[in-house]
């Protein structure tokens, strides 16, 4: 009776399995087609004024009295600093912007050890106090920062900026925030009204002032299916630090294509999106959007081989549907942009042929943002294209 008891629940966990795998699976036809080439450009403009550049940086003054055991003459006072980078996309008009929480997280835990630690083996290396001290190999470097970090006293200025593809830098706040991804549950990082929400969901929710400005919509990453066609936006450092190219198109933005390879679970109990499309370091908070321009997830992981080794090939996303939990409730992320409805009017007169209609839209575009780069290009693509446009039968 045990055995055949044992059976049936073997066949019923099966069927469950096949139950989950039919529903993983969509069938074809409830896929979006993928957009041709002239779509896929019109959305790439669409989403690109409000895809952002994140830069932060942590600057200290380090005073350490050694103590007498520690051979050498150690300078008093040192300098040292940190900053980093990524991506990310502004939610709402007022400046509501999305990103990922590993990208600002040194910024915001600046005043935890561990990056007191990193501040002071900067200051270390770049005095020269790590040879002053004959300390030369690894094992030596850590021991004399182990033996001075006790006795080192921090005064730390960090700054957060957010840039927008025009150039216009703002300073920002972190409103929320989640520790990064990891291999272990993590402990107790944000509080959203009365809801505790656990870390390793890897998500920040910044601030930065603003009226009016470019804004993307959440999508629904509970639909997503597996062959969705999606699209990550972003500031990929592999381009942004390429030695042949010119600082002057740093800020503009890059776009990789593929489409939702699985679904995936992190191991602290959080979902992910595992994706196709390329991303590489600094595309972290970057918007993963659908064919619509939605957002269904921020890039938060590249693939590691089993050396921890980058490879290529997937990447993962943390879906809208987490994001969503971490946006605080006064936000009004429906709320509609006047610079979307001009820029959207002028993008529509522009692949319609209405190039006259086009250029004034963008005209208006570029009341609204100023400098904006693409605003600026396709209004001289239009004006250069007026003779294209069929006559007004009227």
């Amino acid at each position: 009776m045990k055995r055949s008891t044992e059976g049936t629940a073997r066949r019923g966990r099966f069927v469950l399995l096949l139950c989950a795998l039919a529903f993983l699976v969509a069938p074809a036809g409830l896929l979006a087609q993928d957009l041709n080439s002239s779509e896929r450009q019109r959305l790439f403009y669409s989403v690109k004024p409000a895809t952002v550049y994140v830069g932060y940086s942590v600057e200290a003054e380090i005073t350490i009295v050694p103590p007498a055991d520690v051979e050498g003459e150690l300078p008093v006072t040192m300098t040292a600093s940190v900053g980093g980078s990524g991506s990310g996309y502004v939610l709402t008009p007022d400046g509501f912007v999305i990103t990922n929480g590993h990208v600002v997280q040194v910024f915001h835990e600046s005043d935890q050890e561990w990056v007191r630690r990193q501040l002071l083996a900067n200051a270390l290396a770049e005095s020269g106090a790590f040879a002053q001290a004959g300390a030369t190999t690894p094992q030596e470097q850590s021991a004399l920062l182990e033996q001075l970090f006790p006795h080192a006293a921090f005064v730390t200025v960090g700054q957060l900026k957010v840039f927008l593809q025009n150039g216009r830098a703002y300073d920002a706040e972190v409103r929320e925030y989640s520790a990064p991804v990891s291999y272990l549950p993590g402990k107790i990082a944000s509080n959203v009204g009365n809801v505790s929400m656990t870390s390793g969901r890897d998500v920040a929710v910044l601030k930065i002032p603003g009226v009016d400005l470019p804004s993307l919509r959440m999508g629904e990453s509970d639909r997503a299916r597996i062959g969705e066609e999606i699209f990550v936006i972003g500031y990929p450092g592999s381009v942004a630090n390429h030695p042949a190219l010119s600082v002057t198109t740093m800020l503009e933005p890059s776009m990789t294509r593929g489409q939702v390879s699985n679904l995936r679970v992190a191991v602290e109990g959080s979902n992910l999106i595992q994706l196709d499309a390329p991303v590489t370091y600094g595309n972290s908070g970057g918007p993963v959007v659908d064919s619509n321009g939605r957002v269904l997830g921020i890039a938060t992981m590249v693939s590691l081989d089993g050396t921890g080794q980058v490879t290529s090939g997937f990447s993962f996303a943390v879906p809208s549907s987490t994001v969503n939990q971490f946006i605080p409730g006064a936000v009004n992320r429906n709320a509609e942009s006047l610079f979307n409805t001009t820029w959207n009017k002028a993008l529509d007169d522009f692949y319609a042929g209405r190039y006259n209609a086009a250029v004034e839209s963008f005209d208006e575009v570029l009341r609204v943002i100023p400098d904006l780069p693409d605003a600026v290009a396709l209004r001289r693509d239009a004006i250069a294209r007026r003779g294209d446009e069929p006559a007004d039968p009227g």
